[in-house]
Formats: C-alpha cells, sequence, structure tokens
C-alpha cells in the first residue's frame, strides 16, 4: 500500500511539473516582442491599387505594407537631377524607376514597403537606393540617395527612418524630413503611411 501511495505522489508531481513549464512557455511566447507597426494593422480604407511585384491589400492581414509620400523638392536649386533606382528590397512598390527633377522644381511620387508574415520581410529592413546624376552650372555630379526603414528596437518595436545622402554644395541634398522628424543622415521616429520631404541644397 506504502509503495502504491509513493508512485501515485511521484505521477502527481511529475504532472505538476509538466504543467508549470507549459505556463511558462505560454507566458513567455505571449510577452516576446514582435516586429508589428501601427501601419500594419488591417485597415476600413479601400484595397491599395495593384503595384509592380504584388498587389497589397489594407484588409488582408497578411500582406502588411505601409506607404510613404515622397517628395524631391528643387525649388531653390538650379541643377537638374536625374534619379535612377538601382536596387531595393522588401519593397512592393519601390516607386519609378527613374525620373528628372527640372531645375526650381518638385517631384512627388509614393513607395510603399512590405511587411508580410512569414517571409523574410517580416521585421526586415526595407529600402531603396537612387544613383542621381546632376547637371548645372559648375558642370555635374554623381552620388546616391538612400531611403531605409528599419526596426532599430531590441526587447520592444522601434521603427525608424533615415534618408543618407551626399550633402554640402549644390546639387546635392540640402534637409530631409520624414513625418516631419529631422532623418537626413540619422534615425527618426516615423509613424506609418507618414510623408518624407527631400530639400535640394540652395544654390550659393
Amino acid at each position: 500500500m506504502i509503495e502504491q501511495e509513493k508512485k501515485q505522489a511521484l505521477k502527481r508531481t511529475l504532472r505538476d511539473r509538466v504543467l508549470q513549464a507549459t505556463i511558462f512557455a505560454m507566458t513567455a511566447l505571449a510577452i516576446a516582442p514582435t516586429p508589428l507597426r501601427a501601419e500594419d494593422s488591417p485597415s476600413p480604407n479601400a484595397d491599395v491599387a495593384s503595384r509592380s511585384d504584388s498587389t497589397v491589400s489594407k484588409k488582408e492581414p497578411k500582406q502588411k505594407a505601409a506607404e510613404y509620400t515622397v517628395t524631391i523638392d528643387n525649388s531653390n536649386g538650379s541643377y537638374k537631377l536625374l534619379f535612377d533606382r538601382e536596387v531595393f528590397e522588401c519593397m512592393t512598390d519601390p516607386g519609378p524607376p527613374t525620373f528628372t527633377v527640372e531645375p526650381h522644381g518638385t517631384k512627388i511620387f509614393t513607395i510603399v514597403d512590405k511587411n508580410a508574415a512569414a517571409t523574410p520581410c517580416f521585421g526586415g529592413a526595407k529600402f531603396v537606393v537612387w544613383q542621381v546624376n546632376t547637371y548645372g552650372p559648375t558642370g555635374g555630379k554623381v552620388y546616391t540617395v538612400d531611403f531605409r526603414h528599419q526596426n532599430n528596437g531590441f526587447f520592444f518595436s522601434k521603427w525608424q527612418t533615415m534618408i543618407s545622402a551626399t550633402t554640402g554644395s549644390p546639387g546635392t541634398v540640402g534637409a530631409a524630413t520624414c513625418g516631419g522628424h529631422n532623418c537626413l543622415n540619422t534615425w527618426a521616429d516615423q509613424p506609418g503611411d507618414s510623408p518624407i520631404t527631400i530639400t535640394m541644397a540652395k544654390d550659393d
């Protein structure tokens, strides 16, 4: 009888330990950080139109995306700017492959990133790189302008944006804001679906 009671007590102890381990694992999974963004939530808006490499639907939770309106402001510059898209990653719509910004002109377009679950883009960096050729009174320049949006948080979600570019002379970038914050060669917090303005440097 004593041996039987010992076996039953041992079974109860093992069962309790398994239950505790299961509860601990489920709790850890529930509080683990995920690279979600506010803009990835399903939206009541109509579906976004088809893009170059896939269709983005704000109503479909599997296809997470954020749209950015990009303005290239060359209103104070006398250089003609030719933008050629070189490479992009985790973008549903990386914008036009090539475009020109005339002296004292402005170019506005949209880019759409991708943060789809169960893909390498979920939580991954999103970027577009353009090569810029300038034509102006003192000759031409060639440099790159990079848009980058990534999660810089470790235990929490901290999505930030940077515009990396050459600065300091006519025909180059003079300023950049992302969601109203300075993001020229520095990281800035940026809510999804917010504007990006790249202002070209003033002529000397």
